[in-house]
Formats: C-alpha cells, structure tokens, sequence
C-alpha cells in the first residue's frame, strides 16, 4: 500500500488512487451536479467540503457543487461558519436552515427516532430543505456529516449518498457507536464507505469503500493501552481516510452514466479503493 509521510494533510488527488478491482478509468462522462447536506457539527465536515472544492479548482475532479445546505439545531456551529465561507470562496450558494423552531410538541430528535412525532418534525424539516432550494437538480447529493435520518421527502425527490464510518456489512449508527462497536469485537479490519441512502439505516448499496487492518504489533499497542486509547486511534484513522474515499467516490460517479440509481455498475459490489495514509493505518 502507498503511504503518505506521517502527518501529511495534503490532498492526495483522486486519479492518484489506486481502484482495486478497475485500475483503468474511462474519460469523464460528464460535469457531475452536486449537492450538499452537512450538520456541520465537526471539523471533518469542514475538512472533507474543502478537499471537495480543492479537486474541483485543480481539476482532478469534474464536478460542479450547486448549493450547500447546513442543517443547525440548538447550538450555533462555527464549523457551519466555516463552510459557508468556504462556499464563498468557492462561489457555491450555501444556506443555512434552522431545525428548532419545527419540534414545537412533536418530541426532539433523540427520543426515538422512529416515533410518529418524530417523522412529522422529519417531514416538516425535509420541506423547508427543499424549500431553500427550490430551483436546483443535482446529480447526487452527498450527505456528509449529516447527522440526521433522510426521510420519504428526499428521498422521492433526491438520488443521495452518505459517508459511513465502517465497511459495507459492518456497524451502523454514529461514529461514536460504529467505534465502540468496532473495539469491542475485536474487529479485523475498519474503515469507511460510501454508499446509496435508501431507507435502512446505513444499509444502502455501497458504492466504494476503503479499509486498513487493526491488526499487527501497533495496533496491539494500543490495545494494551486500554480501550480509549484504541478507539482515539480507529477514529483517527478513519478521519484520515475520508475526504480521499469521497473525492475518489464522486470522481468515479462523475466517469459512469447515471441512467438509473442505484448505478448498475454497483451490482457486481462496491469499489475497493486502495489510498495512501498515514503510517499507523497499516503497521504489522
């Protein structure tokens, strides 16, 4: 596997990357439309927004970002600040649209998230979504850092894909969760993936993903150190990994034709993309 000097942050460019199953890549097809749907609730979503509009300005990929929207709950984010300046940099319309104000008495997010209250503030909150967007038709929309359940409402009108923090077929949930999940099983592997929103949890087809070892003397290290020090390191082997998996994830849906969703090219399974990273995510 190729590495990046530890600690490197640049980018390292979508064509650079290394498609374990189709090492040969087919011209553009097209200037892929994009929208993006953030909670903005982490410094990741900054991170990975930014390596997004850096492949586009250089030319590594042929996309086109079409709008920005941040979905704010109670707390005022300074990373959502950041990505609508970001968007300005970028000349991409970015919005910000409150959540709050729409839970009146049908119960918080968190209770439980399959109640009918719930779905009703769902619903609510999906409509002014599109509300604030009103004339745009993207391709695809990325959720990243979407911290929230995409209901019947965009899902009828959208096709989406979501950055999961774990391996097709593995944990679902939060990251927290997918990581506890991870260091309690004693997982051979971990990872991230990119994958069609349907309506299961995490669950839609997954379209590529890329994975590193949890095994070999460094990561048995960690375990000796106890299980925060093994979960610190999965998480920042994950975050390492994930703005190249999207990059690389957009850039080959900008090279296929998009005539019907799921693509069909996903029926033969998920892309391995083998990435360069940091030197702690293939010790042995």
């Amino acid at each position: 596997m190729s590495r990046l000097p530890r600690g490197a942050a640049r980018l390292v460019p979508a064509l650079e990357l290394a498609l374990a199953v189709a090492p040969e890549q087919p011209p553009f097809d097209m200037t892929i439309s994009l929208g993006w749907l953030t909670s903005a609730l982490d410094p990741q979503a900054v991170t990975i927004l930014n390596s997004v509009c850096e492949a586009q300005r250089d030319g590594v990929l042929d996309a086109e970002v079409q709008f920005i929207v941040c979905v704010r709950g109670r707390a005022e984010s300074t990373f959502a600040d950041q990505i609508q300046s970001i968007a300005r940099i970028h000349g991409i319309p970015a919005m910000s649209v409150g959540s709050d104000d729409l839970l009146g008495d049908v119960g918080r997010r968190g209770s439980d998230d399959k109640t009918a209250g719930n779905e009703v503030w769902r619903a609510r909150l999906e409509h002014r979504i599109l509300d604030a967007i009103p004339n745009c038709r993207p391709d695809v929309v990325a959720l990243i850092g979407y911290m929230l359940i995409a209901g019947p409402t965009l899902l009828e009108k959208w096709r989406m894909v979501n950055l999961h923090p774990a391996l097709p077929g593995g944990p679902v949930g939060s990251q927290r969760a997918v990581i506890k999940e991870l260091a309690a099983t004693g997982a051979a592997h971990a990872g991230a993936m990119m994958h069609v929103v349907n309506a299961e949890l995490d669950r839609g087809p997954a379209l590529t993903y890329c994975r590193f070892p949890l095994t070999g003397p460094w990561w048995q290290e960690r375990r000796e150190r106890g299980d925060d020090c093994l979960r610190h390191s999965i998480r920042e082997a994950i975050l390492a990994c994930e703005p190249r998996l999207v990059v690389a994830t957009l850039d080959l849906l900008s090279r296929r034709k998009l005539t019907s969703w799921p693509p069909e090219w996903i029926e033969t399974g998920p892309v391995e993309l083998v990435i360069g990273n940091d030197d702690s995510l293939d010790q042995e």
